[in-house]
């Protein structure tokens, strides 16, 4: 879609303001490129909400499940650098959720579900950042800990606050609690609660009969500092 003349192309498809086409790199254009077919993709959500006719709907979801496609090898770029770097999810917290539990699935052979809405996307930076810090912890911890077969990750999205849900079917928290989180600190459990206080956040994490963990994390839309 092109912008009409006198109309600025969406910002998400324009370079960061002060750097020159030369200063970008690979990963800033795919990250680019990547907030694009993202706001492409609320769009093409919101045409199938509206219901329309079946043969329509037919081609929008194939479109959809291209756009979804290519975001998520975008996603395999990006969300590798962040990492590497130290800066919040380039693509949004959903694209990086999505990321980060094919990793897992791949490396532990844990089944994985993530469910993520794609009006998510439209979140404060320093909340996306919390949220993908609590979701690596928590898969770190399952995977050293938690002897899982599975894990769902759900994230929510209310009037005032977000909600991040990540259960599993491993172990209770007493015998997670006999091999300590990291290294036999509980570190990963600390530094969730600090990313989530951090944000004027809160945790809790309780059991889930007959096996498993179940940790919410609710964070306000507008940061509240500590």
């Amino acid at each position: 879609m092109h912008a009409s003349k006198g109309e600025e192309p969406p910002a998400a498809s324009r370079p960061a303001q002060g750097r020159s086409d030369a200063d970008l790199s690979t990963v800033d254009v795919f990250a680019a490129l990547g907030r694009t077919l993202q706001l492409l993709a609320n769009r093409l959500e919101g045409l199938l909400d509206d219901e329309p006719p079946a043969q329509a709907r037919q081609e929008l979801r194939r479109i959809r499940a291209l756009t979804d496609e290519v975001l998520d090898m975008l996603g395999c770029v990006t969300t590798a650098e962040d990492h590497r770097v130290g800066r919040r999810p380039s693509l949004g917290v959903g694209v990086a959720l999505r990321r980060l539990g094919a990793d897992f699935a791949r490396a532990t052979g844990t089944a994985v579900d993530v469910r993520v809405p794609r009006a998510i996307e439209d979140l404060d930076d320093n909340v996306v950042e919390v949220l993908f810090g609590v979701a690596r912890e928590a898969f770190l911890n399952i995977e050293r800990h938690g002897r899982a077969t599975i894990v769902v990750v759900t994230l929510a999205l209310g009037d005032t606050s977000v909600v991040l849900e990540v259960k599993d079917d491993g172990l209770d928290l007493a015998q997670r609690e006999a091999y300590d989180w990291h290294n036999g600190t509980k570190r990963g459990l600390l530094t969730v609660a600090e990313l989530v206080s951090s944000v004027g956040g809160r945790a809790a994490l309780t059991a889930t009969p007959p096996r498993g963990l179940r940790l919410v994390v609710e964070i306000p839309r507008v940061p509240v500092p500590a």
